[in-house]
């Protein structure tokens, strides 16, 4: 166990080094911090502290540096006494707060912020304790054999990726898989309902269910992938350096995070080997049990609040400003885990004024107005209370009400654009399947002497190219040849005359081909439709005379 003069010493040498960057010397602790004691005292301190591993030093007529012994002993002592962090932290906790509703946006924001302050590497993140929780749930059919899926889970992000499907499934069966996954997860886990919700699919849509399989296990796949939102800030600082650390221990330092960034599964293993229980943890190099990270300090901080973990954690040289890096780590995380309400802040701006006003009057010995009538007023505060828990409710319950709303036009703005984006790319796809058509024909032009027999033989396998081309887009060609005349999907031309009462309001000759597209009709085709006429019996001949 050390001393009380070796605990001082340790903290000097610390605090010295963290400052400098240089080997600290028994003069230098004598002359700044324990001006009481000589350097020959507090050299053969510093001397038996090496002995027991606080201390290390580079040759013999050098000073000593800590080791990650003596940045435990210095870390613990500022862990055991409160932080104060710089004041701009508490104006950007209450800007980001005001402009950022999800904790998710709030995390990212975060990462970056702590990336400029502390020029260390920053790591944010965001995990359901129980799964993720579903809002809502859309499919929207691209083509007729793509799906886009659309989730929007309760932190208010939305996903969205593309898939492809069979062609045959129509959009009852999607819009009734659609229905069923809304209303058993809406507002549950996702983990806790998915096996339930396949059974029930299984049986309930068994005629589809092996085409419509894949679309729930996409959808499973999304919730499961995004179970923990990530954001990461600081690299342009970790590659510029701050000009004090060595080179070589900032490359290793450069080299053991960019390890971290193969993979979204690599940072998230991170994160969850040093999140741990709620709180603040700080593990200093040969603590570390990566030996990629042995060379680093590690910060993380984690909060449990409304079914959501939140990480916040930095990755930095073993000679960091720890006490800076703590405070604004735990403000960071506390003020946008729990952001204060504008009722809050004028609140406790309210009650900062009393206190300053009751002080006063009891340092200058003047009656606080109201104070004799205490006990009469026990009721009126017990009244108080009452009226001020509804108006949290109220207040709470108009707040979220407020970013339900807010969720709405951030989803519609977002699908709005999706939709051009998704227009502009369907339109790209037509034209590329068109392209290879216009080559041919090209060639065609090109041959036009040759003999007209190849050239018809061209010709037709250019447009057989162009019916294939039309086919892979979902066009497909209406035949109504035989069948009964519909205006939603002929025109009619004109009318034949039948005589068999079968053909009547039947179309008979296709003038124009009509198409198809994704079972919608994108053009008419133009027909002759049948009428029915009895035929007129004929005039008996007059015999000859």
């Amino acid at each position: 166990m050390l001393t009380e003069r070796q605990l001082e010493i340790v903290f000097a040498v610390v605090y010295e080094y963290i400052k400098t960057g240089e080997p600290v010397g028994s003069r230098t602790i004598s002359r700044k911090f324990l001006k009481s004691h000589s350097a020959a005292t507090i050299r053969n301190e510093m001397s038996d502290l090496e002995e027991m591993g606080y201390f290390t030093q580079p040759h013999s007529s050098a000073g000593r540096l800590p080791t990650s012994q003596a940045y435990r002993v210095y870390v613990n002592s500022i862990l055991h006494r409160p932080t104060v962090p710089p004041p701009e932290i508490d104006h950007w906790i209450r800007q980001v707060s005001s402009q950022l509703q999800s904790l998710d946006e709030r995390l990212a924001e975060a990462a970056r912020f702590l990336g400029r302050f502390t020029r260390c590497f920053s790591v944010a993140a965001v995990a359901a304790m129980d799964g993720l929780k579903l809002r809502k749930c859309d499919f929207i059919r691209l083509a007729a054999d793509v799906l886009l899926v659309i989730l929007v889970v309760e932190n208010g992000a939305v996903r969205h990726s593309r898939l492809r499907i069979a062609p045959d499934l129509t959009p009852e069966q999607l819009d009734e898989l659609c229905s069923v996954i809304n209303h058993g997860a809406v507002g549950h886990s996702w983990n806790n309902v998915r096996d339930q919700l396949s059974d029930y699919l299984s049986h309930h849509l068994a005629e589809k269910w092996n085409e419509l399989r894949p679309v729930f296990e996409h959808v499973d796949g999304m919730m499961i992938d995004e179970s923990m939102t990530l954001s990461t800030g600081g690299m342009r600082e970790l590659f510029a350096g701050n000009g004090e650390e060595q080179s070589e221990e900032r490359r290793d330092r450069i080299e053991a995070i960019s390890s971290l960034m193969d993979t979204k599964e690599d940072l998230e293993d991170f994160i969850s080997d040093y999140s741990g229980s709620d709180g603040l943890h700080v593990t200093i190099g040969d603590e570390n049990t990566r030996p990629d990270m042995q060379g680093c300090s590690v910060m993380m901080s984690t909060a449990t609040a409304g079914g959501k973990k939140a990480m916040v954690g930095l990755v930095g040289p073993m000679r960091m400003n720890y006490a800076s890096s703590i405070a604004v780590l735990e403000a960071v995380l506390n003020g946008l885990n729990h952001p204060r309400t504008g009722e809050e802040e004028s609140l406790m701006e309210s009650n900062e004024k009393e206190k300053k006003t009751e002080e006063t009057a009891q340092a200058e010995n003047i009656p606080v107005e109201g104070a004799s009538d205490a006990s009469q007023e026990s009721g009126a505060d017990e009244n108080q209370k009452k009226i001020d828990e509804l108006t949290a409710q109220y207040n709470q319950m108009r707040e979220i009400a407020a970013r339900a709303q807010a969720d709405g036009i951030n989803y519609r703005s977002w699908a709005e654009r999706e939709f051009m984006r998704l227009k502009a790319f369907s339109s790209e796809r037509a034209v590329l399947a068109m392209l290879p058509v216009l080559d041919n024909l090209e060639l065609a032009l090109g041959n036009a002497e040759a003999d007209p027999a190849s050239i018809r033989e061209g010709v037709r396998m250019v447009k057989t190219q162009f019916a294939d081309a039309l086919k892979n887009l979902g066009v497909t060609e209406l035949d109504p040849t035989g069948k009964p005349f519909s205006p939603l999907e002929h025109d009619a031309m004109g009318m034949v005359p039948v005589t068999d009462k079968a053909q009547d309001g039947m179309v008979c000759t296709v003038v124009r081909k009509g198409f198809s597209m994704s079972d919608k009709v994108i053009r008419p085709a133009m027909v002759m439709v049948g009428r029915y006429t009895e035929p007129q019996a004929e005039a008996p001949q007059k015999e000859e005379q």
